[in-house]
């Protein structure tokens, strides 16, 4: 079995800055994290 590769953590706007407005918490990954986590094996964690 290969090596499992690492969840990539989704970054979240700091509290000082949520707690100003109802926008998003969650923030988009770039296209090169999204490309990463997409190769991810759907069998790991």
């Amino acid at each position: 079995m290969s090596k499992v590769k690492p969840r990539i953590k989704i970054p979240k706007r700091p509290p000082e800055e949520r707690i100003k407005d109802f926008n998003e918490v969650a923030l988009t990954l770039t296209e090169e994290q999204a490309l990463q986590e997409a190769s991810r094996c759907l069998q790991c964690p």
